[in-house]
């Protein structure tokens, strides 16, 4: 019914109205912590619902992204001091294994859980977690649509950007230098080869990577015992 709802209407989809609706007031939040974290609220909530959010809010912050990249790379080659902490490369720190950071998720999954079901998720979405595709967990934990994982998905990028974000500011963190790298690269060597070789970057991606742990476990155990006892029931 909204399909064919919005098929009369000139947006044609229900994604175009929502680009539409959304684009304006993305354009004004630039590249700040604040604006940043406003664009990955609305795509993590995107996601949620089954629409591909960074597909929807890249088209607007990607060039706001790139610019400060670029800037950034210009400073690097003249041997000046970096000056954007939000750049393209940003991302390194809060998607580790994809949207909402599921690598962790994943290795909880294939190695603490007690249902077959989410152990035999985890086991698949490791591998494809490491080069940042984590369409088996999105789609087979199932995040999408479901209110025990939802929540952490949602808070799990903000917690990690402002770890990255203020780990920045505040010099313990090197910046990135605007190297372009593709996003399939694990991120812990983006996270080294992005801020010209330093340690600090690979060690903010293993920090984070430890933060997003701690805080999808809990979940993670709901979500599990609940799958858990319905496996028992069955064979029962």
């Amino acid at each position: 019914i909204i399909k064919i709802g919005f098929m009369q209407t000139s947006y044609g989809v229900l994604n175009n109205f929502i680009f539409t609706l959304i684009q304006t007031p993305l354009k004004t939040l630039g590249t700040s912590y604040a604006g940043n974290m406003i664009f990955e609220v609305i795509a993590h909530v995107l996601w949620t619902v089954g629409i591909h959010g960074h597909n929807i809010i890249n088209s607007v912050r990607g060039p706001l992204v790139l610019a400060t990249s670029l800037e950034n790379l210009d400073l690097f080659e003249a041997g000046l001091q970096l000056k954007n902490i939000i750049t393209q490369e940003f991302v390194t720190y809060v998607y580790i294994g994809g949207a909402g950071s599921t690598l962790p998720l994943a290795c909880l999954m294939a190695f603490a859980a007690k249902s077959k079901q989410v152990k035999e998720v985890g086991k698949l979405a490791i591998v494809p977690g490491i080069f940042n595709i984590n369409e088996p967990i999105i789609f087979g934990l199932p995040i999408i649509m479901n209110p025990f994982m939802m929540i952490p998905f949602l808070i799990v990028p903000l917690i990690l950007t402002t770890i990255a974000y203020f780990g920045m500011a505040w010099g313990i963190f090197p910046l990135m230098t605007g190297v372009q790298i593709p996003w399939t690269m694990p991120k812990i060597l983006v996270g080294y080869l992005g801020t010209n070789g330093s340690i600090m970057g690979a060690l903010l991606v293993v920090i984070n990577f430890a933060v997003a742990g701690v805080l999808y476990y809990p979940f993670f155990k709901l979500w599990d015992n609940q799958k858990y006892k319905e496996e028992q029931s069955i064979a029962e």
